[in-house]
């Protein structure tokens, strides 16, 4: 089979525009597979909101009721024994 120059010229076309556009579908893959894997890790992070909020105000009542045990007060800014 012998081929005319403008059958020549089309398959050089051809695969000249082929190979880059399966080059950016494998890279539009690999962009959408790193997408659904930053929203997994963002949901996850989400999910983890809740309980740090509930530790950090646990925490805070716990140094509010050690103040209250150990009778401190705040003067000027800085929390100090109390003296009587």
């Amino acid at each position: 089979m012998t081929l005319t120059c403008v059958e020549i010229a089309i398959t050089c076309r051809y695969h000249h525009v082929a190979r880059p556009l399966a080059e950016l579908k494998d890279a539009l893959k690999e962009k959408k597979r790193r997408l659904q894997e930053l929203k997994a890790d963002l949901d996850n992070a989400n999910d983890l909101v809740p309980g740090q909020d509930e530790h950090v105000q646990d925490s805070a009542e716990m140094i509010k009721a050690w103040k209250a045990a150990v009778e401190m007060e705040l003067r000027d800014g800085v929390w100090v024994w109390n003296e009587s």
